[in-house]
């Protein structure tokens, strides 16, 4: 026989045995191998196909609207025409925003917190008999309507007052809805509880929406004076060169370019009363360059502030007794 013959017969004695191997191992997997690839088509299906939610074992404790479907007729109409409408139905409201931390740090976007009233007469225990005349608003526990600008998908008409409740998931909802959402930003009156939540609506909203707001209404409640540290009673020491809120937040509403009507009351604690007067016209610095809102009125702080020339803002310095907002920052 051929040495090469050999060799060849050789070869396949040796391979013999892994090749029955191999064989085997295919016919035993093969069952788990389909069922494997099942599994994976079945997955693609799932992903591709929306299926349906679990079963509610109860029933809700508050009934729970549809989504918003547009409306075949409206959306037949001109632009023009569901913007008019849009605008009748969305303008003239009052947007309470309250925004409430307890470490002073900016919340989760869904908000939950309890809002608490931030009057002077809860600060300090020898102011409450300053203000007999203060109510307190109720408290809100889960204000889920404070993350109302960061969607503006779904909306709701409570007790006249337009209230955003913020829709995050994927919905069957219309784009012609989303043209009218500007509007709720420039047919509105935003009142901020305080200069945080102002502040926190300048970092979350989208810039053209920011920009958008033209009424902006709220209470300044000032609770220590730039510059000042560990003050005195008494005292009118004045550091300069400080960094504080105050000058940032004069900042931030002098960006606002659709600005068009701001009212601000200041509200000063009793014991800075005087360091306030002695620098009055230096800390209404910032507030001259607020130029863009043709309209701003500015409620002085005590009944002792004078009158300056704010040009070339159009600022107005109102005496204490024109303060109208009196505090009420929730509905």
């Amino acid at each position: 026989m051929h040495p090469n013959a050999t060799c060849e017969i050789f070869q396949l004695i040796l391979l013999a045995p892994l090749m029955m191997c191999r064989f085997a191992v295919n016919y035993v997997l093969r069952p788990v191998r389909k069922a494997q690839a099942k599994r994976r088509s079945q997955a693609v299906q799932l992903l591709l196909v929306p299926q349906p939610g679990p079963k509610r074992t109860r029933k809700l404790t508050f009934q729970r609207d549809a989504s918003q479907i547009q409306s075949l007729f409206f959306n037949k109409l001109p632009a023009e025409l569901r913007m008019t409408i849009c605008e009748m139905i969305l303008r003239s409201h009052g947007f309470q925003v309250w925004i409430y931390s307890p470490l002073s740090i900016p919340l989760t976007p869904h908000l939950r917190g309890e809002a608490r009233c931030l009057h002077p007469s809860h600060m300090s225990f020898d102011l409450g008999s300053s203000y007999p005349d203060h109510i307190c608003p109720r408290r809100v526990v889960l204000a889920s309507y404070l993350f109302l600008p960061l969607s503006c998908r779904r909306m709701y008409v409570l007790s006249c007052a337009l209230v955003l409740v913020a829709h995050t998931t994927s919905t069957n909802i219309g784009p012609r809805y989303s043209e009218c959402i500007d509007l709720l930003y420039s047919s509105n009156t935003f009142k901020p509880n305080d200069v945080q939540s102002l502040l926190w609506l300048s970092t979350r909203l989208q810039p053209q929406r920011f920009h958008a707001i033209r009424v902006l209404e709220f209470d300044y409640y000032v609770k220590t004076l730039p510059g000042y540290a560990n003050l005195d009673y008494g005292s009118s020491t004045y550091i300069r060169g400080s960094a504080e809120d105050w000058y940032f937040v004069w900042r931030v509403i002098s960006s606002m370019r659709g600005l068009r009507h701001l009212h601000v009351e200041l509200v000063i604690e009793n014991w800075i009363e005087r360091a306030w007067l002695t620098h009055e016209d230096e800390l209404l610095q910032p507030v001259r360059k607020v130029v863009i809102p043709p309209r701003f009125d500015l409620v002085m702080p005590s009944r002792g502030c004078r009158q300056y020339d704010m040009r070339p803002s159009s600022c107005r310095l109102l005496p204490i007794e024109k303060r109208r907002l009196d505090y009420r920052s929730t509905v």
